[in-house]
């Protein structure tokens, strides 16, 4: 059953992905500025769990049993991130917004170490390293206008963005 609810998870983020993606173009077609958020992400799942149910592979009810609690926990992040990541756009800038979700790779790195006990090899801290050396050098536009406490939504971004992480990966588990 285990592989069966990797295969279960898998075929759940790849919806998620594809959900995504279609919700992308439509929003990319109809315009940023005359789209509320809430809504659209609202629109972005139920396109996902259509995607999920038309791509995942047949399932039965104890493949489901396993995975009920880490799936409503991760819907709940997901819908909450995203709406952060679309408030932090807004108000500390695209580029801090980005940053701050990508950086979330430290913490969810570090949670899998000291959680589950995995080990990390050499070539994958040099990664890890190369990859944050990457980010922090990204310049932040100069234009972008910023509120006083715009560090506040990236910081909830990088924390739920990292839990999320793990959670997935303790869901594989």
């Amino acid at each position: 059953t285990r592989k069966a609810a990797g295969i279960l998870v898998f075929s759940l983020e790849l919806a998620v992905i594809v959900g995504a993606g279609v919700s992308g173009q439509l929003v990319g077609s109809i315009g940023m500025s005359t789209l509320l958020m809430f809504p659209a992400i609202a629109v972005n799942y139920f396109i996902a769990f259509g995607c999920g149910l038309a791509f995942a592979p047949p399932w039965e009810a104890p493949d489901v049993s396993l995975l009920w609690m880490p799936s409503v926990l991760l819907g709940g992040l997901f819908v909450t991130i995203f709406s952060l990541t679309g408030l932090s756009a807004q108000r500390a800038g695209a580029a801090r917004t980005t940053i701050a979700g990508r950086m979330s790779l430290v913490l969810t790195v570090l949670g899998i170490i000291i959680i589950f006990h995995e080990r990390i090899t050499m070539l994958s801290i040099v990664g890890i390293a190369i990859a944050l050396i990457g980010l922090l050098l990204t310049p932040t536009s100069r234009g972008e206008a910023t509120e006083k406490r715009s560090w506040v939504l990236p910081l909830l971004i990088f924390l739920g963005s990292g839990a999320a992480d793990i959670v997935v990966h303790a869901a594989q588990r």
